[in-house]
């Protein structure tokens, strides 16, 4: 009953940790690709030596956008939407974290009876 309640304990710490690093790896490799895109965006916006046709020109060529005035007229809901459709990827860690979870109370519970 030892092992099994080692086992458990471990489990119950491991994995929440698991799906906490698993989500920290997605949400930052995320964030580094937008703050580089951005970057260069501001770089090819603020170069002077470029004309106007030049820049936008640049932009759209290594800065593409999907985004119409239309997107820009609903970007509270584009950004509701973004935010929710995050969900899929949120979900193996959020699992993880409930196994853990759920280990952790079995052997708290099965330490205090067969203490």
């Amino acid at each position: 009953m030892k092992l099994t309640i080692t086992v458990l304990t471990l489990a119950g710490g491991l994995l929440p940790a698991l799906g906490v690093l698993r989500l920290w790896r997605d949400v930052d490799g995320r964030r580094k690709r937008l703050r580089a895109l951005f970057a260069r965006v501001e770089e090819i916006r603020t170069d002077p030596t470029l004309s106007p046709d030049e820049r936008s020109r640049r932009l759209e060529q290594e800065a593409p956008t999907a985004s119409t005035w239309t997107d820009v007229l609903h970007i509270r809901e584009r950004i509701e939407l973004a935010s929710l459709e995050q969900a899929p990827e949120v979900t193996v860690p959020a699992l993880l974290a409930s196994a853990g979870l759920a280990c952790a109370t079995v052997a708290g519970l099965l330490s205090t009876w067969f203490d």
